[in-house]
């Protein structure tokens, strides 16, 4: 199967972390879609067929459980992976992603090739049905 015909959404505030999360995922050949904000990911959960969403859990303009939410309803199959510099620090993150309803959980700082070996594993555990 090949991985790099998945679509990846990665919504993150920070356009330098962002383009950075943009620029490794490329590298690997994956198609990558991104947005600064949960409007801007809102408005491209609708237009295109999403297998890999990476959403930062705080965004200027409302949180990341609304666009998972919004995303679950529209593509239940899709994976997720929601980030955040505070938010899995109370509890471990099996409980967080399980709190969530997300595939994992990546608590900022992280190492990218973490990030890379995740998106392998999520992407090649199955299919998504989109539109």
């Amino acid at each position: 199967m090949d991985l790099t015909d998945k679509n990846i959404l990665v919504v993150e505030d920070n356009l330098a972390f962002l383009e950075v999360l943009r620029d490794v995922l490329e590298m690997e050949g994956y198609t990558v879609h991104v947005a600064l904000n949960a409007a801007e990911g809102h408005s491209l959960i609708q237009g295109m067929r999403v297998d890999l969403l990476i959403t930062d859990m705080l965004l200027p303009d409302g949180n990341g459980a609304d666009l998972i939410a919004a995303l679950q309803e529209r593509s239940p199959a899709t994976k997720i992976v929601a980030m955040s510099a505070s938010t899995f620090h109370r509890v471990g993150p099996e409980q967080a992603a399980q709190d969530l309803g997300v595939d994992r959980v990546l608590a900022k700082p992280f190492d990218l090739d973490t990030l890379l070996d995740l998106v392998a594993e999520l992407l090649s555990a199955g299919s998504t049905t989109g539109e």
